[in-house]
């Protein structure tokens, strides 16, 4: 577990430093990296097969879990190899991933106006989200490059907020 999370504190190191996806003047975007999506997708399709494996050799139950959170893990993080879970910065806000499904962001977007954004948290799993009064959230994380662009714009942007300790 120690190594686990020796390897999340650096990876969120480095992605803090590296560049962003695009960045002009006062607008970016901000993407999953392609090398860890690819990696979990990979690990979610060989898990689909060995539970179909599983199911057909006499272990039904084993082998269904396996299929099924396989493909969930797979086909979520199939989207993040596309711009569907970019979040990208303007200067009217903030747009990107609105919804969590598990672990995993899901397929709805949001936009947020600076001036609406209320709070900035951090999730159980690991995903940070700046919140709109009414309850509006766009997510982002360690994994995406040059989050520390963004996290410079936000501070930029709206100096009034406190963020979680890891962004800082």
């Amino acid at each position: 577990m120690a190594i686990v999370g020796l390897i999340a504190v650096g990876w969120s190191f480095v992605n803090h430093r590296r560049p962003p996806y695009r960045v002009s003047g006062y607008s970016g975007t901000i993407s999953p990296g392609n090398a860890s999506a690819l990696i979990v997708t990979m690990i979610g399709i060989a898990l689909l097969g060995l539970g179909v494996g599983k199911a057909c050799s006499g272990d039904p139950a084993i082998g269904a879990t396996c299929a099924i959170v396989g493909f969930m893990l797979a086909f979520f993080m199939m989207l993040s190899l596309t711009h569907r879970h970019d979040l990208s910065w303007d200067d009217a806000g903030v747009h990107g991933p609105s919804r969590l499904f598990g672990p995993a962001l899901g397929l709805s977007r949001a936009s947020i106006r600076w001036e609406e954004i209320g709070t900035v948290g951090a999730t159980i799993t690991s995903f940070w989200f700046v919140q709109a009064g009414d309850g509006r959230r766009v997510y982002w994380s360690y994994l995406y490059p040059g989050y520390g662009s963004f996290t410079k714009r936000l501070r930029t942007k709206r100096p009034d907020l406190t963020l979680p300790s890891e962004l800082r």
